[in-house]
């Protein structure tokens, strides 16, 4: 909690203004904004929390469980004790495990094959 008090005085008000106009976007459901939102604010601050939480929900909303597990783990090594980190990267995890069947029968079962 005190690394992100820290992180947020320290932030410039554009990024601020920025990760509030993301978090709009995810209340919208619209994790590609979000997405795009959170990148520029991302490489000028790659170990805050609240953007790494970012990344990880919209992640998710776009389909991207992967890449929503990775995001996880770097919100989960900004914040070792935060129990949300915790817990949106084991979702992450369990989604991608679980739609990973899904994907694999949307892959044509011969290479060049029309799917019909």
């Amino acid at each position: 909690m005190m690394l992100m008090m820290l992180l947020m005085v320290a932030a410039p008000t554009w990024a601020l203004d920025t990760l509030s106009d993301a978090e709009a976007a995810l209340e919208r459901w619209d994790g590609e904004e979000a997405y795009r939102l959170a990148q520029p604010v991302q490489r000028q601050r790659p170990q805050d929390p609240r953007v790494l939480a970012l990344l990880t929900k919209a992640s998710l909303y776009r389909g991207e469980y992967l890449e929503a597990t990775h995001w996880a783990e770097q919100w989960m090594a900004a914040e070792p004790t935060n129990e949300y980190a915790k817990g949106w990267k084991a979702f992450s995890e369990q989604t991608a495990w679980s739609v990973q069947d899904f994907q694999d029968l949307h892959q044509p079962a011969f290479p060049g094959s029309i799917a019909g």
